[in-house]
C-alpha cells in the first residue's frame, strides 16, 4: 500500500512542522511578555532583568 505510507508520511511531516510553530509560539510569547516569566522563574528573560 504506497499510498497508504505516503499520507502517513505525509501526517507526520506536518505534525512535526504544526509542533515547531506550537514551541515558537510559547516562546515567542514568553519572550514578548515579560511581566509573564515572573511567575516562572526557571525561564531567564533578558527583557525584564534590562527594564527591572
Amino acid at each position: 500500500m504506497p499510498s497508504t505510507s505516503f499520507v502517513f508520511q505525509f501526517s507526520m511531516h506536518e505534525l512535526f512542522i504544526f509542533c515547531f510553530y506550537v514551541q515558537s509560539f510559547v516562546f515567542g510569547t514568553l519572550y514578548l511578555l515579560p511581566w509573564h516569566s515572573h511567575s516562572n522563574s526557571k525561564i531567564p528573560d533578558p527583557v525584564s532583568c534590562c527594564t527591572s
